[in-house]
Formats: structure tokens, C-alpha cells, sequence
């Protein structure tokens, strides 16, 4: 499956920009990963985590009567899709 990346937003490079350490950040790791986290020394790029809008925090927690489209991970009961546990998925950025 080939990524879907944005032009417009791109990793902040540390040694330009050093990143806040008291945050939780989106994080690219040295093996090219994308996390969210705080900063670690296993990092080298960082952005802020995109803000949530008011029509989508109020769907989140919320089960859905739809379907999941195509390719989607939802679970086949389509209730709200719970985060992967620490370590069972991977998201190669590029």
C-alpha cells in the first residue's frame, strides 16, 4: 500500500529545531517510523500533533452505524476502532 503524504507539512529536522520534551509529539524515529510520544533520543524528527476539530471530538467515542470503507481496520462489529497495542503495527513514512 503506498502512503498518502502531505506537501504542505513535513517532519521538523531536531538538530534545526529542537523539539519541546514536556510534550506528546508525532515522532519519526532513526528507522524511519512514525510515533506519537514524547522526545527520545531514538528520534530525529518531530511535529506538533494536528489539532482535533469539534465535529470529530464529538464522534470520538461514539459507535458507528457505518460500515468500514475498503482497507479500513476496523474491527467487523463496527464499533469505534480501539488503538493498536504498543509493538503490533508499523507505519513506514516516505
Amino acid at each position: 500500500m503506498l502512503p498518502l503524504t502531505s506537501p504542505e507539512i513535513e517532519f521538523i529536522d531536531a538538530d534545526d529545531k529542537p523539539p519541546p520534551t514536556d510534550r506528546k509529539l508525532l515522532l519519526l524515529t532513526r528507522t524511519g517510523v512514525a510515533i506519537i510520544g514524547k522526545w527520545d533520543e531514538g528520534c530525529i524528527g518531530w511535529l506538533p500533533l494536528p489539532k482535533i476539530p469539534a465535529k470529530l471530538k464529538a464522534k470520538i467515542g461514539k459507535q458507528s452505524t457505518t460500515p468500514p470503507l475498503n482497507g479500513e481496520a476496523c474491527p467487523s462489529s463496527f464499533r469505534a476502532c480501539t488503538p493498536p497495542q504498543r509493538g503490533t503495527e508499523v507505519h513506514w513514512v516516505g
